[in-house]
């Protein structure tokens, strides 16, 4: 990370600072600016300003952030919550969670065929855990019953230390294929350890807070760091010990907030504030990386189902994605999957690509929920709304009476439409069309079109020209 970079990330921070509560008035928050932010600065117009986070730092990032959130989350699930509502909290968390993990790794095998099945729990077990942050708003509106933002706020404390037990032992069965028994018993220990290592460090931690407020020893200027620095120090140490971090920093916060009462409570805030402060950070990582997963995704899937069949699905995906956000985050993707994919272009929302090999040209605009096939779209062409561009218009035989239409082969084919040209509303091409053409909305067209020609109707024909406004051409 540069140095430059250092200045644009402070920048962004402090520009967030600023205006954060005018912002999330209108339900923008953090990790939608950041993540828009992360994109814009490295695929969008901002990008000459060459952001660039390496692996290791966005690792760093977001390994700090978990451990904070673990030992921040953990340290405010009070036990009185617990005790009140015990039966729900054992629903919430022995129930609900494993059910939701197992159906999250249920559907990741059927979206994704051939996923091992370690590899489908690392996904269940990784995305079952939410996070009250997401519903702010609910946990302090009065509306809500007290009892339900209790519950939520307990369960939001805790489902991420039950849950990542899951994820270690799902990642060390996927890192050999198969989960031997020595690679379990490892697993195993690294979570012993880590549980004993976070119970006596923060045990001690919340005893010598507790006694060291008591007796006025505690300086409230630096009270909120020393328990920042026991959040290291419980990771830091289960490491030593070659034990789970992570592990001992969700169980130090459990300990420290359990045997530190009230006077640890006071405390744990600043850990969630430098916690928050990270996780902006790693949001705009995300922002600057979140294509590549999807394209390795996308690249191993093809590998097993090939690049026709793995494509669609992916594309799908990306269509449903909203505002800017979506903008540059589609344009970044199929700048690396497709044939050609100009830095300048903008694809909208619901629009589907049926196949790899499609070209967008320069300066090209596809509107809203467009069904593109084979087709390659030259420089400044626009695309209204819901148009639709076939692969030809022969992609089913209809020869043979006695074979379904579905069964009968069919050819594929390239459809161009030339630079400068507007095709309108819902308009229907299964023909090329030629340079600085305009289609009618509604339009079929299933012949080519001449360059510069106008063309409207079902099927479609050319009325005039524009290089020739007085001679109209109804053939």
């Amino acid at each position: 990370m540069t140095i430059a970079d250092v200045a644009i990330v402070a920048a962004l921070v402090f520009a967030w600072g600023i205006v954060s509560a005018r912002l999330e008035r209108w339900e923008v928050t953090a990790p939608a600016i950041f993540v828009l932010a992360g994109l814009l600065l490295t695929h969008g117009p901002l990008a000459p300003l060459a952001f660039t986070p390496s692996r290791v730092l966005i690792k760093d990032l977001a390994e700090a952030t978990l451990v904070l959130v673990l030992f921040s989350d953990a340290s405010r699930v009070g036990l009185r919550d617990l005790h009140a509502d015990m039966g729900l909290c054992v629903r919430l968390l022995a129930i609900g969670l494993p059910l939701t993990i197992a159906l999250g790794a249920l559907l990741a095998t059927g979206l994704l065929p051939g996923l091992s099945i370690w590899l489908a729990l690392l996904v269940g077990a990784a995305l079952a855990p939410t996070d009250a942050a997401l519903g702010a708003g609910m946990m302090v509106n009065p509306a809500v019953p007290a009892r339900i933002r209790r519950l939520i706020n307990v369960e939001s404390g805790l489902n991420d230390g039950i849950a990542t037990p899951v994820v270690l032992i799902a990642i060390a069965g996927a890192s050999v294929g198969h989960a031997s028994g020595a690679d379990v018993a490892k697993a195993a220990t690294e979570l012993v350890i880590g549980v004993v290592a976070g119970a006596v460090i923060g045990s001690v931690g919340g005893f010598g807070v507790k006694a060291a407020r008591r007796r006025g020893w505690v300086s409230g200027d630096f009270a909120g760091t020393a328990v920042l620095a026991l959040a290291v120090c419980a990771y830091a140490s289960a490491l030593a010990l070659h034990g789970n971090g992570f592990i001992a920093a969700f169980v130090g916060g459990l300990c420290f907030g359990a045997v530190g009462g009230r006077r640890a409570e006071g405390l744990v805030p600043f850990v969630e504030e430098t916690g928050a402060a990270v996780s902006l950070l790693v949001w705009l990582a995300f922002g600057a990386v979140a294509v590549l997963p999807a394209f390795l995704a996308y690249r191993a899937a093809s590998l097993l189902l090939g690049p026709e069949k793995a494509f669609p699905g992916w594309s799908q995906v990306f269509s449903l994605i909203p505002g800017l956000c979506g903008v540059y985050l589609r344009l970044a993707f199929y700048r690396l999957v497709l044939a050609r994919c100009a830095p300048d272009a903008c694809i909208g929302f619901g629009t589907i690509f049926a196949h790899p090999g499609a070209r967008v040209g320069r300066g090209a605009y596809v509107g809203a929920y467009c069904c593109l096939g084979e087709i390659e779209l030259g420089d400044d062409v626009l695309l209204a709304s819901h148009v639709s561009i076939t692969s030809g218009s022969r992609l089913h035989g209809i020869e043979r009476l006695d074979v379904p239409i579905r069964m009968q082969p069919g050819v594929r084919s390239l459809v161009r439409v030339g630079e400068d040209s507007w095709i309108g509303e819902r308009a229907v091409v299964m023909a090329d069309v030629g340079r600085h053409c305009v289609v009618g909305a509604g339009a079929v067209v299933t012949r080519p079109i001449p360059d510069y020609a106008i063309a409207v109707g079902v099927p479609a024909k050319v009325i005039g020209y524009r290089n020739k406004p007085q001679e109209g051409d109804a053939s």
